[in-house]
């Protein structure tokens, strides 16, 4: 019988473990945080109420201050209680996070060498961390959004029953073509494709980058142009393609979900001319007008399903990305756990191919390697000779045929025995981030300090030492300190020294050192290679003249073997490879002399073309005009409100509803498609000018430059930096400026409109904005210590990625792991206390804001009791002024952020 699969959110909460029970206690907040946040409206509703029923004697109106500041407590309740529903959810978050983060890698330390490098270091980092890090903002941020959308109609509901349900019912059709409109065109089969393809996109991009970081050495050395690193511009086209694709695809459905979002106040017209007739009753124009009072939490919530519906999409995505890594299996481990009598190698007509080749890398390989050998293997490039290698080392499988070690085969010995029976020196080893010392010791954990010297000593690493003022006890990666590929190589040897395994691999060892360096690297070749028996592949065959015995492969077979002599007299493969070689060694590259700066450190700039900022204007200008385009619902409502209040609907007025009706839903859709294309569409197309722009950038630099940083932190700039400024040019400056600048428009028109009820509102602004101000000198600190632990871990799961041959060889995954451990709980604990510390000052500024509601209330109460001004007037200004209130509570959150 088929299982069924787990929902998206029963594998979180499992993911989560004991902290889920923050995920529940978040989502009773936020409804009672939905169903608080109700009451304000009632309360306000009494105001205008009582003002009805007691005009024209105003004086009798007892109880309008105490309805007032009875709002603003149930709003700050409100607000207090979905700040806690954040608090729980966030803590939640950071766990899930980190327990994703710590089992994928767990996991990847145990599959085959082959998997990591096959599918890339990029791709796989950012699937470790991009997947956590959609589950983090899905927990944190959408599932109390969902909880609040889902506790706001039912809250609704209720009240229909005490107000009038047949009002209730009409203004929730909008609400209902909303969630259609997002059910069938907005999170089906094709988005979910849709946004399939745009991750697998983002992942190649990703794992390209990294390869092309990488490669920046040899495409400076050829002068080539980032354009003819065809591979990466392929990956930055492709990800545009898709990103504009899906952004395409959501502009209409979208336009449709925004219009009907914002379509209530079209649904009141119609029931006011449906249900109300030519004479209105007292009763119902307040019904009507209380639904009036509410269209803008019903439109809030549905634009929270909206972010949460492609949220829940994205999360989906990441969780499948992260069992595909869970589905590759580890290399299966024997109960044998057999012990090698000694170091000869034994290769039976070995086959292996690859998972996406059709074609055998070893096709039938057999070989002999007696204890205390030194045997060869050259050829050409994919003739096969590192894979024979890994085989040997199991970092692979083989498909058919046996490897044996002293006897026993290699699927038999236990992998950390296997390990300790064998050391590997890669041709690009990796350094971690530790000091010499400790990356040295890792060879063998427990040696002494004057074991590891004598290790150094014997791979000719001294000069290494002593041109650093710590020492031994130098930090690579740290403070702009980094080795040549040579030294590092060096380095690696004193680790096979130390460690001092019986069998010896070298995978083209020499690959990466200066002439200097390949001297003394040969040396400390010849000391570690006594008494071991040695397996080296090379390129530069006069490193292999000596060995017992070479083998040719090409193709995955052998095509030749014997000693350099014979084979040389052969005339075959290996004599034209030997000429060859002798020809290439008389060939060297001239230098120019030219000392060039060493170029300031690549500052993460908002980097805009000349398109990009006339679009960013015009993105500007789009958001500005969608928010004053908004708020003209609130001008025919005023309408509206005038003939409620008087107790009349004039027919003769009902084309005018109607064209008005029709004209403000044409103009929200018309702007809505305008600054749809002005903010995400010109942003993605940005977005690949840009990542253009900074890999030529980073192609121009010089050399020394790429020794003083880290691929991680470089890959970085290119994918996670250039994605943040994404995410701000499409989500956060054009709306902030856009709201900043609707809301003067907005507040300066109420001055004129009545100036004491403006005042009332507008005096919390600069007290809101002072503490949003203050709040973020105080929480720099605390927001870049975060950020740099991020890195920290970033960098964790990269340098664990690039280096885990290097941890896997010497038994260190498990201290690894330990350190990345380490990294990650720093992150969850840092980011906790950011966000907490964060929250309390957004709370601050958003009850400060909450005051001002109270403040309206109770000075247009009074104003309303003095007869200054009219219901009417009252009412329209609290419906501007609340649009402000949430213009200037979105302006404290994007400050933030």
């Amino acid at each position: 019988m088929k299982t069924k699969k787990q929902s998206a959110l029963s594998r979180l909460m499992d993911i989560a473990g004991e902290h889920k029970y923050l995920v529940y206690l978040s989502w009773i907040l936020a409804v009672l945080s939905a169903w608080i946040a109700l009451v304000p409206f009632y309360d306000v509703w009494r105001i205008i109420k009582e003002i009805l029923e007691v005009k024209p004697d105003y004086a009798n109106a007892t109880h309008i201050t105490a309805y007032g500041w009875k709002a603003v407590g149930f709003a700050l309740l409100a607000m207090a209680a979905y700040i806690a529903a954040l608090m729980c959810s966030h803590k939640a978050a950071f766990r899930v996070q980190s327990n994703m983060r710590v089992s994928m890698m767990e996991h990847i330390m145990k599959l085959p060498l082959g998997y990591v490098e096959s599918q890339g270091t990029g791709k796989i980092r950012k699937v470790v961390n991009d997947s956590s890090a959609a589950t983090e903002t899905f927990i944190a941020h959408n599932l109390p959004d969902k909880a609040v959308s889902a506790a706001t109609p039912v809250g609704l509901l209720v009240m229909m029953m005490v107000f009038d349900w047949r009002l209730g019912l009409i203004s929730l059709i909008p609400a209902a073509i909303a969630f259609i409109l997002m059910g069938t065109l907005m999170m089906g089969p094709k988005m979910a494709e849709d946004m399939k393809q745009y991750q697998n996109s983002l992942e190649t991009m990703s794992a390209e980058a990294v390869e092309y970081v990488r490669g920046i050495p040899v495409v400076k050395t050829f002068g080539q142009t980032v354009f003819s690193f065809k591979r990466f511009k392929a990956a930055i086209d492709d990800y545009e393609k898709w990103t504009l694709d899906y952004t395409k695809s959501m502009m209409l459905p979208m336009t449709g979900f925004t219009t009907a979002s914002n379509g209530i106040f079209a649904a009141l017209i119609i029931a006011a001319y449906t249900l109300g007739g030519n004479q209105i009753t007292t009763q119902f124009a307040l019904n009507l007008i209380f639904y009036i009072l509410i269209t803008s939490t019903l439109t809030t919530t549905l634009m929270k399903v909206a972010y949460a519906g492609e949220s829940q999409m994205i999360v989906e995505d990441a969780l499948n990305r992260m069992d595909g890594i869970f589905a590759v299996s580890p290399l299966p481990q024997s109960d044998k756990k057999s012990i090698p009598k000694d170091s000869s190698i034994s290769i039976e007509n070995v086959t292996f191919a690859y998972d996406e080749s059709k074609d055998n890398a070893i096709d039938g390989i057999t070989m002999h390697v007696k204890a205390g050998e030194h045997v060869a293997l050259v050829g050409p490039s994919g003739g096969g000779k590192t894979t024979l290698a890994s085989l040997i080392a199991r970092f692979w499988d083989v498909k058919s045929g046996s490897i044996r070690l002293g006897d026993a085969d290699v699927k038999d010995i236990d992998a950390k025995e296997l390990m300790n029976q064998v050391s590997y020196v890669f041709q690009d080893s990796k350094l971690l981030k530790m000091s010499i010392l400790e990356n040295v010791r890792m060879g063998r954990p427990y040696a002494g300090d004057d074991e590891v010297m004598k290790a150094l000593q014997a791979a000719q690493c001294m000069d290494i030492i002593e041109k650093f003022p710590d020492g031994v006890n130098t930090v690579i990666g740290s403070n702009g300190i980094y080795v040549s590929g040579g030294e590092a190589q060096r380095l690696s040897i004193a680790r096979a020294f130390l460690k001092n395994a019986p069998v010896l691999i070298l995978d083209e060892a020499t690959a990466f050192a200066d002439p200097d360096n390949e001297r003394l690297v040969q040396k400390a070749f010849e000391n570690l290679a006594k008494d071991k028996t040695v397996i080296m592949i090379a390129h530069r065959l006069s490193t292999v003249t000596d060995a017992d015995c070479i083998y040719v492969l090409k193709d995955g077979r052998i095509a030749e073997s014997g000693t350099h002599d014979e084979l040389t007299a052969k005339n075959g493969i290996y004599t034209h490879m030997w000429n060859e070689y002798n020809k290439s060694v008389n060939w060297q590259v001239g230098r120019n002399g030219e000392k060039k700066i060493m170029t300031e450190k690549l500052k993460h700039k908002y980097a805009l073309s000349d398109k990009g900022a006339h679009d960013m204007m015009r993105a500007f200008a789009a958001v500005t005009i969608a928010n004053l385009v908004l708020m003209l619902p609130v001008g025919l409502l005023y309408v509206l409100s005038s003939y409620l209040i008087e107790g009349s609907l004039p027919q003769d007025k009902k084309m005018f509803f109607i064209a008005g009706t029709v004209a403000v839903l044409v103009l929200i859709i018309l702007t809505t498609l305008f600054q749809y294309r002005s903010t995400f569409l010109s942003t993605y197309v940005e977005s690949g000018v840009r990542r253009r722009m900074l890999a030529e950038k980073l192609r121009k630099l010089p050399l020394s430059f790429f020794g003083k940083k880290d691929l991680s932190d470089l890959t970085n700039t290119i994918m996670s930096d250039c994605a943040l400024i994404e995410t701000a040019s499409s989500h956060w400056i054009p709306e902030l400026v856009g709201a900043f600048a609707s809301t003067t428009v907005i507040v300066i028109s109420l001055f004129f409109f009545e100036w004491r009820m403006a005042l009332a509102a507008v005096w919390v602004v600069p007290i809101a904005f002072f503490i949003v101000l203050y709040s973020k000198k105080v929480m720099d600190k605390a927001h870049n210590k975060t950020i740099e632990y991020r890195l920290a871990c970033l960098d964790g799961i990269q340098e664990g990625l690039e280096t885990i041959r290097d941890l896997r060889s010497n038994n260190m995954t498990e201290e690894y792991m330990s350190g990345l451990n380490v990294k990650i709980k720093n992150v969850e604990k840092h980011a906790i206390v950011a966000e907490f510390a964060n929250a309390a000052f957004v709370c601050s500024a958003q009850m400060i804001l909450k005051i001002g509601i109270g403040t309206v209330c109770v000075v247009g109460g009074s104003l309303l009791v003095k007869g200054e001004i009219s219901v009417l007037t009252f009412l329209c200004s609290f419906l501007w002024l609340r649009e402000c209130m949430n213009r200037c509570r979105f302006h404290s959150r994007i400050c933030q952020q």
